[in-house]
């Protein structure tokens, strides 16, 4: 296998060229998913775990939630 979906040079050029690139865009994010997976394990080993008890609260807003 070369990479490519069989059925690609049997369709006309332009399905042709649209499915090459639907092919390659759906390589691209798996691969970018995968990289974001790693760097979120390797921030949460590094922080030991606290970013999943505290989360992010930039807006300031978490507080007022609670008060209600």
């Amino acid at each position: 296998m070369n990479g490519r979906p069989e059925n690609v040079e049997r369709e006309p050029p332009k399905r042709a060229e649209k499915a090459k690139r639907q092919h390659r865009l759906g390589a691209a994010l798996r691969e970018n998913l995968k990289r974001r997976k790693v760097q979120a394990k390797g921030r949460a080993a590094a922080e030991g775990g606290e970013a999943a008890a505290k989360p992010h609260d930039s807006a300031g807003i978490g507080a007022d939630k609670q008060s209600r």
